[in-house]
């Protein structure tokens, strides 16, 4: 079961369920490169990816060189305005959009 377009409460690891959860917020700074990283590599669509944030967060990593957080990644994409899709019972979701061809 995986929630769509639903109000999420993002910590550090993810998506948590409630804010009780919260362990760590995302780094406000690193949510700004990876940013730009994002608007390097892919842009929205309508359809669902196959890949999910935690997928981003180490193709990020690789590219950048850094420590990239799965809420960081899930910040920065909501932040761009993609869509996403909760993996159910998971801290991680689904993307709503495609790699650059270049990517």
């Amino acid at each position: 079961m995986c929630k769509k377009n639903a109000h999420y409460i993002i910590d550090d690891f993810g998506i948590v369920d409630n804010e009780q959860q919260i362990k760590n917020t995302p780094n406000s700074k690193i949510i700004e490169k990876v940013k730009g990283w994002l608007l390097s590599k892919m842009k929205p669509s309508s359809k669902r990816s196959s890949f999910s944030s935690y997928w981003l967060k180490h193709q990020a990593e690789t590219d950048m060189g850094i420590y990239v957080s799965n809420g960081v990644m899930i910040m920065a994409l909501l932040k761009l305005g993609y869509r996403i899709y909760r993996v159910a019972d998971s801290k991680n979701c689904y993307v709503y959009g495609v790699l650059n061809e270049t990517a």
